[in-house]
């Protein structure tokens, strides 16, 4: 076989065995923040500007997967030398987005009642298995999910800014609002 009849093959190989993909994209008006602690006051950073999407392998939706892809450099918390700060601890020039990729889950199922989501979350270079809730809701035309979960910063070895030689507190709490056209009945 010639190597243009073996390229061809390997390519008619590929599409037979690669699933089909379902992709459900998220709204505006979606958002995911994180609040921060410190003794002396507490804040919240988000960011509406991020990739995400639900990807299924088939139309009966029974085998999805969630991506979120977050730069950290679109949270904003209202203080802009915070936000710089936040960067240079976070080492944003090295690491700058926030992936997590859920594992395979019944989006059909899931459309009726609240649900517990598992999957992987990757930050400052490091990767760690977390799981949390998720409530979903219909409103009008759209599907609303809400998470949020703690992370603590010293599992992802983030040295915790100070102020007045208090670091802040290691536990940080973040919530994630995703909004989706209601397509999928």
């Amino acid at each position: 076989m010639s190597s243009g009849k073996i390229k061809h093959f390997y390519i008619l190989l590929l599409t037979a065995v690669i699933p089909f993909e379902n992709r459900i994209n998220f709204e505006s008006g979606s958002n995911i923040s994180y609040s921060g602690y410190h003794v002396l006051h507490s804040w919240i950073g988000t960011s509406y500007n991020f990739d995400s999407r639900i990807i299924c392998t088939d139309d009966s939706l029974n085998e999805c997967t969630l991506e979120v892809a977050v730069p950290l450099s679109t949270f904003d918390s209202g203080n802009s030398t915070r936000d710089s700060n936040m960067l240079l601890m976070m080492e944003s020039g090295q690491y700058p987005l926030v992936f997590f990729k859920s594992e395979k889950f019944d989006i059909s199922i899931s459309l009726k009642d609240d649900f517990i989501i598992k999957g992987e979350l990757s930050f400052n270079g490091f990767k760690k298995q977390i799981m949390t809730k998720v409530y979903l809701r219909n409103e009008g035309n759209f599907i609303k999910g809400n998470s949020t979960f703690r992370i603590n910063l010293t599992d992802f070895e983030v040295e915790r800014p100070q102020l007045l030689f208090i670091p802040m507190s290691d536990e940080v709490e973040i919530n994630v609002e995703l909004i989706f056209k209601d397509t999928l009945e």
